[in-house]
């Protein structure tokens, strides 16, 4: 009772309570319990209930005690000017979280109208909601501010005890969470930004995750860091092409972390991803697609998250060179729809994915739908002007970029505006591919280069690259540049489909002003 009388001292003048205030406008029950509290302040509970519900009532009525949150409720609203929008939402982690971020707030400032009784319910609902969820910061916040409230504004020395070491333990979880996720997010900026060889940075994962190991053994149920230290040794293993490794791994992540999350929660994701992955480099279709199912099963159709997972299944089908299945994937996305879903620099990889699908129909290897306009209509002129953010890319995905529009433009045979792009393609290869990290790269341009000097002549062509050729087959295997979508489809594939549509025919172009890369 001292809760609804604290906010009906708070709200009694506002105008959002003037309808609980009046019997015309609000005669019902909640009318009523708000005004018989409001007049007889100094009454005790059951007499308070008498004047709602009769004179035989007390205050164990159940329907009381329904009656006496809904006010509660109400008047909460009311003194935090809540709408409907804002009603707590415990659907799923995300929304939970926020929830619990508003309250947490809500509570800080009913501290600040002196509504403590009140600060102190909310609080400890956020506490314990966020227990049951392991939401680290906050338990630590709530359990500090809950031992606050009762050393000094509420006299209850048991609940005090309980939260200071609360606030303790939590405080030493805050700080491992911290460390975790600097490692995590260092790792992840190298990952992104890919200013280091895939290996590399596969070296730093796993480096990051030995660094944090103590932190997770002391906070083994704590799934928002065994997410990170999981994450952490895939990333090591699948980075150094170890596939399987990563695979077993992120079978036994997944399992771990089933202990401490349902199901069908988003935080499993990370190492059925990494699953799905490792399986497209293993070539194991069938139990790709069977996880690939499950995937589709917990995301909604034309979230952000259903179109990352198309892409992930785009990606599967092009390792495991199902190239058919790799078309029947990308024709689920309506492209109309990606405007308002994705930002611009996501919907990038849908242009390349989109130009890479045309190569391999116009290449042969995807048989296209009499009904399809989608590729039919594609249009190469437009290719590399939409694709700008990549363009920054000078030894990553632009290689790739500037590889399927040279080649799209010799299977068209436009070859006059391939002759225009050889100067500034070798050019390109000069400035931005000479280290050894880039070394594919610079073969497989050198061997389109060779195919112009060849006059677009099949025997020519291969006799020119020949060198080059062996020279792609003695790097590195392409899997970690497949890894990191440097490459969607390895150069020595390109290679072998460009080769199969060439002819035997010598074409002798004109040479006119050359173009920059």
């Amino acid at each position: 009772m001292k809760n609804i009388q604290e906010l009906i001292r708070l709200t009694e003048s506002m105008s959002a309570s003037a309808d609980l205030r009046s019997r015309k406008k609000n005669d019902n029950k909640t009318g009523k319990l708000y005004r018989a509290i409001l007049r007889y302040s100094e009454a005790d509970e059951d007499e308070i209930v008498r004047k709602v519900y009769g004179k035989k009532a007390d205050a164990s009525l159940p329907a009381y005690r329904k009656l006496k949150t809904r006010l509660r409720n109400i008047l909460v609203d009311i003194l935090l000017d809540t709408g409907a929008s804002d009603k707590p939402n415990y659907t799923n982690y995300v929304e939970t979280y926020r929830s619990l971020q508003r309250q947490y707030a809500s509570a800080q400032v009913l501290i600040s109208k002196r509504a403590y009784q009140n600060s102190a319910r909310i609080l400890e609902k956020v506490y314990r909601i966020a227990l049951d969820n392991s939401m680290t910061e906050l338990l630590y916040q709530s359990s500090q501010l809950l031992a606050g409230i009762y050393l000094g504004m509420i006299a209850n020395n048991r609940k005090f005890e309980f939260y200071t070491q609360a606030a303790a333990k939590h405080r030493q979880e805050f700080v491992d969470l911290g460390l975790a996720t600097e490692c995590y997010y260092h790792f992840k900026s190298l990952l992104y930004n890919r200013t280091l060889p895939m290996e590399e940075i596969g070296k730093i994962a796993t480096d990051k995750a030995a660094e944090m190991s103590e932190v997770f053994e002391r906070n083994h149920n704590l799934h928002n860091i065994a997410i990170k230290y999981h994450d952490l040794i895939c990333f090591g293993h699948y980075l150094s092409g170890n596939f399987e490794a990563s695979f077993k791994y992120a079978v036994a992540a997944e399992q771990h972390l089933l202990e401490l999350v349902d199901k069908t929660s988003r935080k499993l994701y990370p190492s059925r991803l990494m699953q799905l992955r490792s399986l497209g480099f293993l070539n194991r279709v069938v139990e790709g697609e069977e996880l690939l199912n499950r995937l589709f099963e917990d995301t909604q159709i034309y979230s952000v998250d259903w179109i990352n997972l198309v892409e992930e299944e785009l990606l599967f089908f092009v390792r495991c060179k199902k190239y058919q299945k790799a078309f029947d994937a990308a024709i689920k996305i309506d492209r109309r729809r990606l405007r308002n879903k994705l930002s611009n620099e996501n919907k990038q990889i849908w242009e390349v994915i989109d130009a890479t699908i045309y190569l391999l129909i116009i290449c042969g290897r995807i048989e296209l739908p009499a009904t399809d306009n989608r590729f039919r209509n594609f249009r190469v002129i437009r290719f590399l002007n939409s694709v700008p953010t990549y363009s920054k890319e000078k030894w990553g995905m632009n290689v790739q970029i500037l590889a399927i529009h040279t080649m799209l433009l010799i299977l068209q045979k436009k070859y006059d505006q391939v002759i225009d792009r050889v100067e500034a393609l070798e050019k390109y290869c000069s400035r931005h591919l000479r280290n050894n990290e880039r070394l594919r790269g610079n073969c497989f341009i050198k061997m389109l280069t060779s195919v112009v000097k060849g006059n677009f002549h099949k025997v020519a062509a291969e006799r020119n690259a020949s060198k080059y050729v062996k020279r792609l087959q003695g790097t590195q295997s392409s899997n970690l540049d497949q890894a990191a979508n440097i490459e969607i489809i390895p150069y020595e594939i390109l290679w072998e489909m460009l080769l199969e549509n060439l002819d035997q025919k010598i074409h002798i172009v004109r040479v006119r002003t050359q173009s920059s890369a």
